[in-house]
């Protein structure tokens, strides 16, 4: 876990630097073609040097394990949800039908794919077994959480430099600095003294209560508006990465040791799905949020509100 985290720094500090480098000098469709050329090469070497020991079966029993239908309820619905929020007060009103009706949609599969893993599936990706004790739960939600926060912050905030304080692109990257150079090294120190300790409670308590801290000082930056001091945000994203850096290890490692020994694998799973659900969630509904404020305000300030579509739609971002 540790080699990971350090082998990842790199990635993960220079990132959105590189990302507006890219939009501010070529196009925004680079943030996504850079990564074809990283995974073609992680296809290849996972060939090479990856090996477990598994139950030797044909491509057509595998294919049968595969819960295809409750992968396909639950994709769809999840994809029908988060087209409704994001229409929301946005494309359409609240009480219109083409909002409301992929909400509704989208609640009743996922509530459907819940009782199909629980009664159908032979394979389910959502195990009982997973889940068999309170502490399993708080753990996967405490995943969906972090990566719900953490995501939130780090799509919008390079956004509050560029609309608050019209940074550039490659400056809101830069800016972002400060979470991401605590974000990992604290993870990977965390990560050593858990293992050191053999416990690992005190390190999701104190990471909850630096990332609670770290989210609400950002209203210090609502607040001061352009007038804050480089310094006093600095040492917000500081805190909020601190912060992040101990969830991140401390609720990995709290899943590995509630899941029991056979589940390892497919508890590890598990946090990376509610950990990338909470990531798409966040920004999902942090992108209605804002989008319906700033129609508020707009209309507070007797200004147009198709300033805000031509900000959603403007060929800037398409």
């Amino acid at each position: 876990m540790v080699r990971t985290g350090l082998g990842s720094l790199g990635v993960g500090v220079f990132g959105p630097l590189v990302g507006g480098l890219f939009v501010q000098h070529s196009t925004w469709r680079w943030c996504f073609y850079i990564n074809l050329p990283f995974c073609g090469i992680g296809l290849i070497l996972v060939h090479f040097f990856v090996r477990f020991q598994t139950d030797r079966s044909s491509l057509r029993e595998k294919l049968v394990r595969v819960d295809w239908i409750g992968g396909f309820l639950f994709i769809s619905s999840l994809t029908s949800f988060l087209m409704g929020i994001s229409w929301a007060g946005i494309q359409f009103p609240w009480s219109s039908f083409r909002t409301i009706t992929p909400i509704v949609v989208g609640t009743v599969g996922i509530l459907l794919s819940l009782l199909w893993e629980r009664y159908g599936a032979r394979q389910p990706f959502l195990r009982r077994c997973l889940f068999y004790s309170s502490s399993a739960v708080a753990a996967y939600v405490c995943a969906f959480c972090q990566g719900l926060v953490l995501f939130l912050a780090l799509y919008y905030v390079p956004f509050y430099f560029m609309a608050v304080h019209f940074a550039t692109a490659t400056k809101a990257g830069i800016n972002i600095f400060p979470v991401t150079c605590f974000l990992l090294p604290s993870s990977a120190i965390v990560s050593v003294l858990i293992t050191h300790l053999g416990r690992f409670r005190w390190a999701l308590y104190l990471g909850w209560t630096i990332t609670t801290l770290g989210s609400g000082l950002p209203i210090l930056m609502a607040v001061r508006g352009e007038n804050i001091k480089t310094a006093e945000w600095v040492g917000i994203f500081v805190v909020f990465g601190l912060g992040n850096g101990i969830v991140l290890t401390s609720v990995n490692f709290a899943i590995q040791s509630i899941a029991r020994g056979e589940d390892c694998a497919r508890a590890a799973s598990m946090y990376a799905f509610f950990r990338t659900l909470g990531m798409t969630i966040g920004v999902a509904v942090g992108g209605t949020v804002f989008q319906n404020m700033m129609s508020y305000k707009l209309e507070q300030l007797s200004q147009p509100t198709s300033i805000n579509h031509y900000l959603l739609y403007s060929p800037l971002y398409s």
